[in-house]
């Protein structure tokens, strides 16, 4: 331990003024001074550690051995990693720290798109300023040989910010919209799944909500008052506004606003097509509106019966017994009516 501190105490002590060992003993002891401060001093106090802290490591990266172990041989280049934490340390400084970068809602945090860039300016500043150690340093113009590779070396990283700004707002849409988990991205030269290919669509849970409205509304009802409910259903689409509704109550909290405001309902009362025993057929679509993979719209739907069921019953001490006919909803699974999407 005490070879340690040692080593640590001679590493950090400064063997000249002007030396980024005394930059990082002044963001130290900023960082000591803060501790007791109050909140407004405190704030100021820690600019000022942020501010040394990065000049030192500025200079220390930038040292001939150091710079020597950070360099790494790429494809085309070598690659100096010291732009990049220099970089990292000014984004934490000026936007204070990663805390909730994936709580977005499509646009990614400006501190990761700032990354390459600002590494990229730090990269290229030497490039402008000449010095000797006979003269002050001054400001020049990069040589035309220099100045091709210097645009392609920043657009590169310009390309970098564009890569994440890309992931979170894919990240975005994916929290806001569960739904387009369902999607096909094997066609996509940009997206690929590297979780296992499950569907997640919420259609089924729209189209289940709105199975159970209707069971509500419509079983053990008088048959009766069912036919007089389908006459008026067939006249008026207000059942399925009402139904709407009902679903969107429902499933708010569930879904979140943004995914459920993007499914619309519709549906229709058909007389049996079928020859399957029943009166009724009611046939539920639940349509998205969202954004998709495909041009073709993403529609999911349910078709059920509507069966009358004849009750009987025996009065208390009577031999008479009383028949009543009641409605009974049965629906079948959910059925995807699209190409793009195979399962829901």
């Amino acid at each position: 331990m005490k070879d340690l501190f040692a080593s640590l105490r001679s590493f950090l002590t400064p063997k000249d003024l002007a030396s980024w060992q005394t930059f990082m003993l002044l963001s130290i002891f900023s960082v000591v001074m803060g501790a007791f401060m109050s909140s407004l001093a405190q704030g100021i106090v820690s600019s000022f550690g942020w501010f040394f802290l990065i000049v030192a490591v500025w200079w220390f990266v930038y040292g001939k051995d150091v710079q020597t172990a950070l360099t790494f041989n790429a494809i085309f280049t070598k690659v100096f990693l010291g732009p990049w934490i220099i970089s990292t340390l000014i984004v934490l400084a000026v936007f204070g720290s990663w805390n909730g970068f994936a709580n977005l809602s499509g646009v990614a945090p400006p501190a990761f798109i700032s990354i390459a860039p600002i590494a990229a300016i730090i990269a290229l500043a030497p490039k402008f300023i000449k010095s000797s150690k006979e003269k002050t340093p001054q400001f020049t113009i990069p040589a035309i040989k220099d100045r091709q590779g210097m645009v392609l070396f920043f657009l590169s990283h310009l390309l970098i910010a564009c890569w994440f700004q890309f992931y979170f707002l894919l990240q975005g849409w994916l929290n806001l919209y569960p739904s387009l988990m369902a999607e096909d991205f094997s066609r996509s030269s940009f997206v690929v799944r590297i979780q296992p290919n499950i569907s997640v669509s919420r259609g089924r849970e729209v189209l289940n909500a709105a199975e159970n409205d209707l069971r509500d509304r419509l079983n053990n009802q008088s048959w009766s008052a069912i036919e007089r409910w389908l006459f008026e259903s067939k006249v008026s689409n207000q059942w399925i506004i009402d139904l709407e509704r009902n679903v969107q109550s429902r499933l708010k909290n569930k879904l979140g606003g943004g995914e459920m405001d993007l499914w619309t309902l519709s549906g229709k009362v058909d007389a049996d097509t079928y020859d399957s025993g029943a009166y009724y057929n009611l046939v539920l679509n639940a349509t998205w509106k969202g954004p998709t993979a495909s041009q073709a719209p993403y529609i999911v739907s349910k078709r059920c019966e509507l069966i009358p069921k004849r009750m009987f019953n025996r009065r208390t001490k009577s031999d008479v017994v009383e028949t009543k006919v009641i409605g009974t909803l049965k629906c079948a699974d959910v059925k995807d009516t699209t190409s793009f999407i195979k399962k829901v």
